[in-house]
């Protein structure tokens, strides 16, 4: 059951960074500046997650 839950949960993280935050490819050249695009790309996906937890509250998978 918990396999099944992936393409809903982990998966779909991966497929909205990719499609709504550009991170089918990089901006940046070298790995500490590819780097820092990434670590600031996941906080935004971090405070898109929990403004949606504010409003909507928790879901439990």
């Amino acid at each position: 059951k918990q396999y099944k839950m992936r393409s809903q949960t982990i998966e779909r993280r991966f497929g909205d960074a990719k499609e709504q935050h550009g991170m089918r490819w990089t901006r940046y050249r070298g790995h500490d500046k590819v780097s820092m695009d990434t670590t600031l790309i996941c906080a935004a996906m971090n405070l898109k997650k929990i403004a949606m937890w504010l409003v909507k509250g928790p879901v439990m998978v």
